[in-house]
């Protein structure tokens, strides 16, 4: 499963998955109009493969690392469902797996 998802670090930066958005026929501006924000405030995606889920939390395998207590919207890949499931999720742990050149990534979800 593939997830994906807009990072609001604590530097205001917005991070948007391109190839997905480029799929999809979405620009930047596109995007950031439906999120509400200023396009300059995008820059690069975050990529990840969810590898646990459960009612507190998930844990991601991502590309590289994200600020710990960042606040994250992810947009879930089910492969049962059409669209993706979008989550606001609180970032509680970061780990480097170095012999895969990645990051575990531990997130809580936010009600």
């Amino acid at each position: 499963m593939i997830v994906r998802s807009a990072d609001y670090g604590s530097n205001g930066q917005i991070r948007l998955d391109g190839a997905w958005m480029a799929t999809h026929g979405l620009t930047t501006k596109d995007v950031a109009e439906c999120m509400n924000v200023s396009p300059n405030t995008v820059s690069q995606p975050i990529r990840g493969t969810l590898v646990d889920i459960s009612a507190g939390g998930a844990c991601v395998i991502a590309e590289w690392p994200v600020e710990p207590q960042s606040v994250l919207a992810w947009r879930f890949h089910f492969p049962s469902v059409p669209v993706p499931v979008p989550v606001l999720m609180q970032v509680r742990g970061v780990q480097p797996l170095p012999r895969i050149g990645s990051f575990r990534i531990a997130l809580a979800f936010i009600t």
